[in-house]
């Protein structure tokens, strides 16, 4: 780095540890690191002009206002753990991030005008908030490969909210309160190969619901009471973990886990179960199952030790 860069950015230090005496501040290169510094608002950033990351963490910010960080060639923002309520429409107008974490604050609501002009987020980190419901078009115009939005009070996602997000290869809908899911919902997320749907009050999921997931590799259901499994698994061949706990099953029937030949982790802790179906065994790829909480008879113990021996089964 030439001395005239580091010049310009021990000067920008200065000025923004005065304007905001924030004694954690530390601008290195193109990163500016002022999290945990007490901030009440952001600062004008301009006095950094080759910034590429902001971290503004774990401050007591309520607001992010109109084109705050628009003039930088931004990667990352991390917003997380403020007080963040109110977001300008127009508070985010960089074209290309690589992440957007705005986890753990106080945002009820988005709408589609938020994200204009926002082509690609790599992730995008929305949990933590308090968001009830999403704009169907709320990403509209962008592309995101990793999208978290755990921990909210979702009861409803938007039958085609997704139809956009061709490239989401994770998703996280966890803790929420979704009483529905349905096929509609992944039906073009064919790159998909993280699901996370895990603890919301889901009780009846289609048997053709992740039809086009066909690459998917690891999905999370647990903390539902879906009493009753379909044959929902038919296309996730190369499904290598699923996570079926705390679901209250009494049964699974025979068919429904036998198409799944990668399977590597299976995790059933917590559930009413005394028999496992016959194509569970027929699977070859098991490592670990995880059978704690559960009133497995007998034989169906001695059954599965000796086909997957005692290294790859918890009771």
């Amino acid at each position: 780095m030439n001395i005239i860069k580091i010049i310009i950015l021990s000067l920008i230090s200065f000025q923004l540890s005065a304007f905001e005496d924030c004694r954690a501040l530390q601008a290195v290169e193109n990163n500016l690191n002022a999290n945990d510094c007490k901030l009440t608002k952001i600062p004008d950033l301009s006095r950094f002009p080759l910034l590429e990351k902001v971290n503004l963490s774990r401050n007591q910010i309520s607001r992010i206002e109109n084109n705050q960080f628009e003039q930088f060639s931004l990667k990352d923002i991390n917003l997380s753990e403020n007080i963040i309520e109110y977001v300008d429409e127009n508070a985010f107008r960089v074209s290309d991030l690589h992440s957007l974490d705005l986890s753990t604050n106080k945002i009820k609501m988005l709408n589609s005008n938020h994200f204009f002009g926002v082509f690609n987020i790599d992730r995008l980190t929305l949990s933590r908030n308090a968001l009830e419901k999403l704009d169907e078009d709320l990403f509209l115009t962008t592309k995101i490969n990793e999208m978290i939005l755990s921990f909210n009070f979702l009861k409803i996602i938007p039958p085609r909210f997704f139809d956009h997000q061709r490239t989401l290869q994770k998703l996280i809908l966890s803790h929420n309160q979704l009483i529905e899911l349905r096929r509609s919902h992944f039906e073009n997320l064919s790159d998909l190969t993280f699901l996370a749907i895990n603890n919301n009050k889901l009780t009846l999921l289609n048997k053709d619901i992740f039809l086009k997931l066909k690459n998917l590799e690891k999905l999370y259901m647990g903390g539902n009471k879906i009493l009753l499994l379909k044959g929902m698994f038919k296309s996730q061949s190369n499904l290598t973990f699923l996570d079926l706990k705390d679901m209250s099953l009494n049964r699974i029937r025979n068919g429904i886990l036998g198409d799944l030949k990668s399977l590597e982790y299976l995790n059933l802790d917590n559930n009413n179960l005394k028999n496992l179906p016959d194509d569970l065994f027929e699977l070859g790829n098991i490592k670990l199952i995880n059978l704690k909480g559960n009133n497995l008879n007998s034989q169906t113990k001695k059954d599965l030790i000796a086909k997957f021996g005692y290294k790859s089964l918890i009771f």
